[in-house]
Order: structure tokens, then C-alpha cells, then sequence
């Protein structure tokens, strides 16, 4: 077998490895927030769902201000937290966020390549938790949208 055949083969099974840990590691973030304390599911799911166009818009450094200013929002602090682990795990294919620094912090101060990658990575992580909220958080069905003539 060819080395570029061997390499090819080596980066086929390190993205199915990181695919598989992101996957695995999202199906309990959207348990986390299904389970959350105060019932933030539903906010949760429409937040995963606009957060990367936002990013693709405006960047991942200003997107992740707007998530930090918004006050009190545990759906969008949720999110910022769940993402500031992934990143810290080590298991995402790029740079390694230090537990206990700040994300948007370490987003914002990176080399411009490395910001690109954190910026491809995350929107890879939101895929993954709106697939799997879309599947996971039920519509809240108590709210009911008739009204009677």
C-alpha cells in the first residue's frame, strides 16, 4: 500500500473518530438541556437552530459577544458552556481551550488560521446538536395554538 493511500486512509479514521466523539459528546449536551432545570428545552432548540447563521454572518468572535450579552439567558448560556467544554476536551481536532479561561476570550486572541478552525469546528458541534435536539426536545405541546371563532 502507497503512504498516500496509508496517510488517506489514517485521516479517513481520525474524522470518523472525531465525528463519533462529537456525536456522542453532543447526545449528552442535549440531554443536559432537555433535563434542564427550569424547562429552557424549547429556547435551547431555536437557539441551536439561528446560532450558525449568526456565525456565519457576523463571525464566531461576534457571536459569541452577542451570546455573553445577552443577560441572564440560561439557553445561551447553556450552549457557551457546552461548547467552551467541547473545545476544552481535547477531542475536537483543533486548539485546546484551557479549563477555567474564557471562550470568547481565547476565540478572539487566536492566529487567524486557528480562528478558522475553531470557527469550522463549531459550527460542526452546533450540526450535531441540532440534529440531535430536533430529534430529542419534543414542541412543548401544551401550548396550543387554536383559537376559537
Amino acid at each position: 500500500m502507497g503512504m498516500t493511500r496509508r496517510l488517506k486512509m489514517q485521516n479517513e479514521t481520525n474524522m470518523r473518530k472525531l465525528g463519533n466523539g462529537r456525536a456522542e459528546f453532543v447526545y449528552k449536551c442535549v440531554i443536559e438541556a432537555k433535563n434542564y432545570e427550569g424547562n429552557i428545552s424549547a429556547d435551547y432548540k431555536s437557539y441551536v437552530k439561528k446560532l450558525p447563521h449568526l456565525i456565519r454572518t457576523n463571525g464566531l468572535g461576534n457571536a459569541l459577544a452577542f451570546i455573553v450579552s445577552k443577560p441572564k439567558n440560561r439557553a445561551h448560556d447553556l450552549i457557551y458552556k457546552q461548547l467552551s467544554r467541547w473545545l476544552e476536551s481535547g477531542n475536537n481536532g483543533c486548539a485546546v481551550l484551557r479549563r477555567g479561561n474564557d471562550l470568547l476570550e481565547f476565540v478572539v486572541s487566536q492566529p487567524s488560521q486557528t480562528y478558522r478552525q475553531l470557527t469550522s469546528e463549531t459550527l460542526a458541534f452546533l450540526n450535531w446538536v441540532r440534529r440531535l435536539a430536533e430529534g430529542l426536545i419534543e414542541e412543548d405541546k401544551d401550548v396550543c395554538h387554536y383559537q376559537e371563532g
